[in-house]
């Protein structure tokens, strides 16, 4: 037995010499939560070498590695898989092309093949499927009756392959009316509601240095529910000229006349097979445990956690869309809040006398692609959620700008707001006390699992999403002032005697832009199901009166058959506040029908 424990502990030994080789953890830190290191954690985090720590790249996999060696370091007790610190999972991260993407046209019983990223590529949404039938031209594929537009209206495209325009008769003009109908998802979403086979889409004629775009992946697993592809004008110039026509005629008739000019192509026929894989991929969340001190209350926990991923090289849910294949570094979103995480596990790790109840430090990834970490974790807790008090969420609290901090989730217990002021004393900041407890970030996951929830949190600014969110740019004096500030918290909660109750604390549906209906609904982007599965349905809402629930899978929408998210919120945007509408769900092994009365966004 001792030659094992001996062996034990040098394997640990070993191990921890082997981490601090490869990640430069702060050998000068200490645990009194200083400005300094914030700093050494950010510049870390938020260097090039991570290349923005997007989820399932090695720059993620690195910052994972950081943040598990420092907790080693701490002294954390790894509460991962397998006695480590890592809780893995699994998503869809991206597409590929397979190997059979074909495309043939017919024109008056002449054939031509088309060459791939050439002249043709599926559209990364696009469903993979092998279609063959008559073309139809349907301008620019929008039915919009807000504008009394509609490139559908007394054309039949049932059972036929759809040809439509790119953009809209704005000419892509962002603040123009028709800007909504625009992305091809809501063109896919029309060709496939009017009962067409498959969608080509032509690229911009105007567009000569790049006419075809990229493959793209969109975040969401779910496909369009058709083929969908782009082509290029001159392809779809050689179909046009049996009626005599042309892309570039046809995009400046529209265009001018802001009227619809839809025709069957006489005597065409395309055979098109699209064939894409979904590309997954592997990520972690971090997790390591101080026992509590207290033989009891040791049983419960409070959860302190942050989000470590980012954006990495890509553009998706980026606001600087140029700035593609660019490195977003990340620093406050979420470097900072990962950083408050670690300063946080070292300051309680080294106190003499340990909180009564116990804490668990999680970093979570894929929190940027729709709160896929946290989403696993209530799903798979490393610490049994009845038994998790509360739940504390950092996102970035890195550019405190005239001491002005936002609280999220006062009203999840009745407990936070009393508390709050009572350490609040004498006041140290601009504080901005928020009740709803649902928000774009971690503690969302938890709030939807009855855990009260609190969310620390600076504001925005002029470089969030940008690849200008350097490290350079925090404001390490004032997070380290957070971090003193929520660790007395901690203290607090972790230590009393009685625990938290838990109190319902609903925000308002937030109004979709250009939408005038609210449901009040969240979607599960974690879910990998066909249609859109509920993850919460709020209190009093237009859902919640109509007998929605958590859990349920919309697959109709009124008219609109629901495949993916992008379904419905287009489907959404359909309809005007007082209608009744028919939703149809999935609820277990039952397909339910439900009459929404839907009501008037909140927000202009």
């Amino acid at each position: 037995m001792l030659k094992r424990i001996l062996f034990f502990g040098f394997a640990t030994l070993l191990s921890s010499c082997e981490n601090s080789a490869r990640f430069p953890g702060n050998r000068a830190s200490s645990p009194d939560l200083a400005a300094s290191d914030v700093q050494y954690h950010v510049n870390y985090l938020a260097s090039d070498s991570l290349e923005g720590r997007l989820s399932g790249t090695p720059g993620n996999e690195k910052a994972a590695g950081y943040i598990a060696a420092e907790f080693e370091r701490y002294g954390l007790q790894p509460f991962g898989e397998n006695n480590g610190y890592e809780q893995r999972f699994d998503f869809v991260g991206g597409v590929n092309l397979g190997p059979n993407n074909r495309f043939t046209l017919q024109r008056a019983g002449r054939d031509t093949a088309l060459a791939l990223n050439a002249d043709f590529i599926p559209a990364g949404f696009s469903a993979s499927d092998s279609v063959n039938g008559e073309i139809v031209f349907a301008g620019y594929g929008i039915s919009a009756e807000k504008l009394n537009y509609n490139d559908y209206a007394n054309l039949d495209v049932n059972g036929k392959i759809v040809m439509a325009l790119r953009y809209s008769p704005a000419s892509n003009n962002p603040h123009a009316s028709f800007a909504e109908y625009e992305p091809i998802r809501y063109k896919a979403l029309q060709a496939r509601q009017h009962g067409a086979k498959a969608l080509l889409v032509v690229t911009n004629a105007d567009s000569v240095a790049e006419p075809l775009p990229k493959l793209r992946f969109d975040r969401s697993a779910a496909d369009a529910g058709l083929p969908v592809a782009y082509i290029t004008p001159a392809a779809a110039d050689w179909l046009l000229a049996a009626s005599e026509n042309s892309v570039k005629n046809l995009q400046t008739k529209i265009s001018k006349t802001q009227k619809p000019n839809s025709f069957t192509i006489p005597e065409t026929r395309a055979a098109l097979t699209t064939d894409l894989t979904p590309e997954r991929r592997t990520t972690a969340n971090v997790i390591g445990k101080l026992p509590g001190s207290d033989p009891q209350l040791k049983e419960q926990a409070v959860i302190i956690g942050a989000h470590y991923d980012h954006l990495g090289r890509s553009s998706e849910g980026a606001l600087d869309h140029d700035k593609e294949g660019e490195i977003h570094n990340g620093a406050d979103d979420n470097a900072s809040g990962t950083a408050g995480v670690l300063e946080l596990a070292q300051y309680f790790a080294a106190l003499e006398k340990r909180p009564r109840r116990s804490l668990v430090f999680i970093a979570f990834s894929g929190e940027e692609l729709g709160l896929l970490g946290s989403t696993h974790y209530v799903n798979h807790p490393a610490f049994p959620l009845e038994q998790t008090i509360a739940m504390i969420n950092m996102d970035m609290i890195g550019r405190m700008k005239d001491s002005a901090l936002v609280v999220h989730g006062v009203g999840t217990a009745p407990q936070w707001q009393p508390l709050i002021e009572r350490l609040h004393q004498p006041p140290q900041f601009k504080l901005s006390s928020k009740k709803e407890g649902p928000g774009p970030s971690d503690h969302s996951s938890f709030y939807q699992k009855n855990i009260p929830v609190l969310f620390f949190f600076t504001n925005q600014h002029e470089d969030y999403h940008r690849v200008t969110d350097d490290a350079e740019k925090i404001n390490v004096e004032d997070e380290a002032r957070i971090l003193r500030f929520i660790a007395g918290l901690v203290t607090e909660i972790a230590n009393q005697d009685s625990s938290l109750h838990f109190t319902k604390a609903e925000s308002q549906q937030p109004a979709i832009r250009g939408f005038r209906v609210s449901l009040g609904t969240a979607p599960d982007y974690a879910a990998e199901v066909e249609g859109v599965k509920l993850s919460r349905v709020r209190q009093g809402s237009p859902a919640e009166k109509a007998g929605l629930q958590s859990g349920d899978i919309i697959i109709k929408f009124g008219k609109f058959e629901i495949k993916n998210v992008y379904d419905y919120t287009y489907a959404l945007g359909e309809f005007s506040p007082g209608q009744k509408v028919p939703v149809v769900v999935k609820r277990g092994q039952q397909t339910v029908t439900l009459t929404v009365t839907l009501e008037r966004s909140q927000r202009p």
